[in-house]
């Protein structure tokens, strides 16, 4: 909701989402895929596939998906040129916790 009205309001905000398909540590895709055919999937887990960009596009503001370090420094430098839109930039990071790498 935050992030609606930001983006209705135009406010020039960069939001940068740490992606690690989780809430703590997230799952990759074969254990999120295991863990929910067993119905052991843990109340921290979120889909692999969430796409924060995407949101804030559908909220009239802007979104990039990255997964390399060249990715992201190109969507810091468009959103920095962003002035009357709320960005989002989901930087989809290894599922786990142990390590905050990019893919």
């Amino acid at each position: 909701m935050e992030l609606e009205t930001a983006a209705r309001a135009n406010f020039p905000l960069i939001i940068i989402v740490i992606n690690n398909n989780g809430i703590y540590h997230g799952l990759d895709s074969a254990e999120f895929t295991k863990s929910r055919k067993d119905g052991t999937l843990p109340s921290t887990a979120l889909s692999v596939d969430t796409r924060y960009d995407l949101i804030s596009e559908a909220c009239g503001g802007r979104g990039w998906f990255v997964r390399t370090t060249e990715e992201l420094g190109e969507a810091v430098r468009q959103s920095l040129a962003e002035t009357s839109k709320t960005c989002v930039i989901n930087v989809a990071i290894v599922p786990g916790g142990r390590k905050k790498l990019l893919y």
